[in-house]
Protein backbone atom coordinates (compact mmCIF):
# COMPACT_ATOMS: atom_id res chain seq x y z
CA UNK A 1 0.00 0.00 0.00
CA UNK A 2 1.73 3.03 -1.13
CA UNK A 3 0.16 5.77 0.55
CA UNK A 4 1.28 3.54 3.92
CA UNK A 5 4.87 4.17 2.92
CA UNK A 6 4.09 7.51 2.17
CA UNK A 7 2.30 8.38 5.39
CA UNK A 8 5.73 6.36 7.62
CA UNK A 9 7.95 8.62 5.71
CA UNK A 10 6.01 11.44 6.63
CA UNK A 11 5.25 10.54 10.52
CA UNK A 12 8.84 10.29 10.54
CA UNK A 13 9.97 13.01 8.86
CA UNK A 14 7.42 14.88 11.26
CA UNK A 15 8.85 13.49 14.41
CA UNK A 16 12.40 14.90 12.99
CA UNK A 17 11.19 18.52 12.81
CA UNK A 18 7.66 19.74 13.27
CA UNK A 19 7.62 22.62 11.49
CA UNK A 20 7.34 20.22 8.40
CA UNK A 21 3.27 19.38 9.76
CA UNK A 22 2.99 23.49 9.63
CA UNK A 23 2.09 22.94 6.00
CA UNK A 24 2.09 19.80 4.48
CA UNK A 25 1.87 20.76 0.81
CA UNK A 26 4.82 22.83 1.07
CA UNK A 27 6.73 21.16 3.95
CA UNK A 28 5.95 17.64 4.23
CA UNK A 29 4.70 16.36 0.57
CA UNK A 30 7.13 17.62 -1.29
CA UNK A 31 9.57 15.74 0.78
CA UNK A 32 7.51 12.27 -0.01
CA UNK A 33 7.14 13.00 -2.87
CA UNK A 34 11.15 13.41 -4.05
CA UNK A 35 11.52 10.02 -1.69
CA UNK A 36 9.38 8.20 -3.91
CA UNK A 37 9.76 10.28 -7.27
CA UNK A 38 6.23 11.36 -7.89
CA UNK A 39 4.12 14.46 -7.85
CA UNK A 40 2.95 16.26 -4.46
CA UNK A 41 -0.60 15.32 -5.75
CA UNK A 42 -0.33 11.56 -5.92
CA UNK A 43 1.28 11.80 -2.23
CA UNK A 44 -1.94 13.29 -1.20
CA UNK A 45 -4.17 11.43 -2.78
CA UNK A 46 -1.95 8.29 -1.68
CA UNK A 47 -2.38 9.45 2.01
CA UNK A 48 -5.87 10.69 2.14
CA UNK A 49 -7.10 6.59 0.80
CA UNK A 50 -5.05 5.07 3.34
CA UNK A 51 -6.35 7.25 5.90
CA UNK A 52 -9.83 6.88 4.89
CA UNK A 53 -9.45 2.81 4.49
CA UNK A 54 -7.92 2.99 8.04
CA UNK A 55 -10.88 5.00 9.66
CA UNK A 56 -13.48 2.62 7.69
CA UNK A 57 -11.97 -0.53 8.83
CA UNK A 58 -11.42 0.46 12.32
CA UNK A 59 -14.45 2.65 13.07
CA UNK A 60 -12.62 5.82 14.57
CA UNK A 61 -16.12 7.48 14.41
CA UNK A 62 -15.55 8.80 18.34
CA UNK A 63 -12.59 10.41 17.77
CA UNK A 64 -13.69 12.73 15.32
CA UNK A 65 -17.38 13.65 14.12
CA UNK A 66 -16.66 13.27 10.57
CA UNK A 67 -13.38 11.89 8.81
CA UNK A 68 -10.54 14.78 9.18
CA UNK A 69 -8.33 16.57 7.06
CA UNK A 70 -4.82 14.68 6.02
CA UNK A 71 -3.71 17.55 8.08
CA UNK A 72 -5.50 17.36 11.16
CA UNK A 73 -4.39 13.07 10.92
CA UNK A 74 -1.31 13.39 10.62
CA UNK A 75 -0.85 15.71 13.44
CA UNK A 76 -3.16 13.03 15.78
CA UNK A 77 -0.61 10.45 15.02
CA UNK A 78 2.67 12.16 15.61
CA UNK A 79 1.24 13.54 18.92
CA UNK A 80 -0.09 10.40 19.86
CA UNK A 81 3.61 9.20 18.81
CA UNK A 82 4.80 11.86 20.88
CA UNK A 83 2.63 10.55 24.33
CA UNK A 84 3.26 7.08 24.45
CA UNK A 85 5.42 5.54 26.76
CA UNK A 86 8.46 4.40 24.02
CA UNK A 87 10.68 6.67 22.99
CA UNK A 88 9.94 8.60 20.06
CA UNK A 89 13.23 7.35 18.45
CA UNK A 90 11.53 3.68 18.25
CA UNK A 91 9.13 4.58 16.31
CA UNK A 92 11.77 6.01 13.50
CA UNK A 93 12.30 3.07 10.67
CA UNK A 94 15.40 2.03 11.02
CA UNK A 95 16.88 0.29 7.48
CA UNK A 96 14.28 -1.54 6.31
CA UNK A 97 12.10 -2.09 9.22
CA UNK A 98 8.97 -0.45 9.75
CA UNK A 99 7.63 2.06 11.84
CA UNK A 100 5.93 -0.26 14.38
CA UNK A 101 3.69 2.55 15.64
CA UNK A 102 1.70 2.37 12.03
CA UNK A 103 1.21 -1.45 12.28
CA UNK A 104 0.02 -0.91 15.83
CA UNK A 105 -2.48 2.13 15.18
CA UNK A 106 -3.56 0.48 11.39
CA UNK A 107 -3.09 -3.38 12.10
CA UNK A 108 -1.59 -3.81 9.11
Amino acid sequence: MRGFDFLQVGLTSGLRDERKLESLSKGLYPDIATSFETDLLNVEKCIRKTLKRWWDENQIGGLFDQFPSNKKCIHTLVSHIKSSDRPTDSFIPIEDRPCSVLYEIFRV
